[in-house]
């Protein structure tokens, strides 16, 4: 199962944000928001965590979203 076993962190914003609704997937976002990463990958590593550090497209990130929603449903 997507995520199971790993930390994801996803990028969303608002479809109706201007400064950002022409972003459909992640080779839309500027290399400054993508460099934002780095404050992620600095904080897993202080807690001793692996850093994968990749980038998922749109589709892998709503396979992500929506085995998050499977696994809310099957618990709650």
């Amino acid at each position: 199962m997507i995520g199971e076993k790993e930390m994801i962190k996803l990028l969303l914003s608002f479809c109706t944000d201007p400064s950002v609704n022409e972003y459909n997937n992640i080779e839309d976002v500027p290399i400054f928001l993508k460099r934002k990463s780095n404050i992620f990958q600095q904080y897993t590593v202080l807690e001793g965590k692996h850093v994968v550090g990749e980038f998922y497209d749109r589709e892998q990130a709503l396979k992500v979203i929506q085995a998050a929603i499977e696994r809310y449903s099957m618990t709650y």
